[in-house]
């Protein structure tokens, strides 16, 4: 096992990308120390935050058991993407409900104004947008090209007429917290900081590995 905090940080950032991931081993990892504040594991394959990483792996217990550690659920990545932004990405709404409960905001804006359900949008992905929608995501925020989410729904193809609509129906009544579909607890108020940090990620495993871990369904394998 390593000795070090940065050795223990990058293990466990190498075993979050296994297929199947160590759950034991990777929760051992945390409870000895990991620097769950880096950006960037050193020596990582990807250099993400060790919470976007447990995300994308669809480890929930590590996930939880990072946040308890301190790892920020907002922290962005070097390439702009949110946890929660991940968490729709790859179709997993009990992590997405528990960040959003652990106090993550999902109209947190990029350097481009663009929340994480219009970086969704934007990938094509209307399952990962409909999950931020009934996880309270406003509909209204525009970004700097002046377009609010329903705007962007054009970049779905065929199926984005019905999301439209449900999010103009939602608009429409007022719903500016989470459909009563996605049930989780009480959202903690969440900061507002914007870091200065366009999204675009590399080219990632976007399917969570392992057995049914989120009841979500199985995501594309592109990138964000």
């Amino acid at each position: 096992m390593p000795t070090t905090k940065a050795e223990r940080t990058t293990q466990l950032a190498n075993e979050l990308e296994q297929n199947p991931v160590n759950v034991a081993q990777a929760l051992q990892l945390v409870a000895e120390g990991v620097d769950v504040a880096t950006n960037a594991a050193p020596g990582a394959a990807f250099p993400l935050p060790l919470l976007t990483c447990a995300t994308v792996a669809g480890e929930l217990d590590v996930v939880k058991a990072l946040v308890e550690a301190g790892a920020d659920v907002n922290q962005r990545s070097k390439y702009g993407a949110l946890p929660v932004y991940m968490a729709a990405m790859t179709e997993q709404p009990v992590i997405l409900g528990y960040l959003v409960f652990k106090g993550a905001n999902l109209d947190l804006q990029d350097a481009n104004g663009s929340t994480p359900i219009m970086d969704a949008l934007a990938e094509g992905n209307g399952n990962a947008a409909r999950l931020l929608m009934k996880a309270g995501a406003d509909l209204t925020i525009r970004n700097h090209r002046g377009l609010s989410a329903p705007e962007l729904v054009g970049n779905l193809g065929f199926g984005g007429e019905q999301l439209r609509k449900d999010m103009h129906k939602k608009i429409a009544d007022g719903l500016s917290n989470r459909s009563p579909s996605f049930n989780t607890a009480a959202m903690p108020q969440a900061p507002t900081t914007v870091p200065a940090a366009p999204l675009t990620m590399p080219k990632l495993r976007l399917q969570p590995r392992g057995a049914a871990k989120s009841g979500g369904q199985s995501a594309p394998n592109s990138g964000p």
